[in-house]
């Protein structure tokens, strides 16, 4: 299969519809690779912003950073034509949203994956994962018995797509 030769970077929102819309995620689309943005407070300490992110290199590095730190390093497929089934970027508990968290405008984002707060779990059981997937391949980082919420799929001329998946986990009793 031969790669798109879209080059366009591309910028979505995962965002919780409360009163108003808040950013839960923001994820960047380049040619150098995929990058899911945590939209945090940056204060700064010693001049290193905290800038929490999770990153999936083209050439399949992929890792967590924070305060100019990686952590969960790790080599995956290379972002090409050899890529098969699916990878996850990150996956992480779903919080209601908070006054103090950034507003979302959907005019600077290409698409804007909308949660309304009544599909949150009140007991964190609620969890978003971004992968990269094959057109056709579902993602399969899910837990067993996960229920999925909403999910949806992204190629805007990249390969692999990009898949946003809401999903409930089970709990234990």
């Amino acid at each position: 299969m031969a790669l798109p030769t879209q080059t366009a970077p591309r910028h979505y929102a995962v965002a919780i519809r409360d009163t108003e819309l808040y950013l839960a995620l923001r994820i960047s689309r380049s040619a150098s690779g995929v990058y899911v943005i945590f939209p945090r407070p940056q204060n700064p300490i010693g001049g290193t912003k905290r800038n929490p992110h999770a990153s999936y290199h083209r050439d399949g590095r992929r890792h967590q950073k924070s305060w100019g730190m990686p952590w969960f390093k790790a080599q995956r497929q290379p972002l090409d034509n050899h890529f098969r089934g699916s990878e996850t970027i990150v996956a992480t508990v779903l919080q209601p949203s908070h006054p103090q968290d950034p507003h979302c405008d959907p005019k600077d984002f290409s698409a804007v994956l909308e949660i309304p707060l009544t599909d949150i779990r009140p007991n964190g059981s609620t969890s978003v994962s971004v992968d990269l997937a094959e057109p056709g391949v579902s993602p399969t980082s899910l837990l067993p018995g996960a229920v999925i919420v909403r999910q949806q799929a992204y190629a805007d001329g990249w390969f692999p797509c990009l898949v946003v998946t809401i999903y409930d986990s089970p709990t234990s009793s």
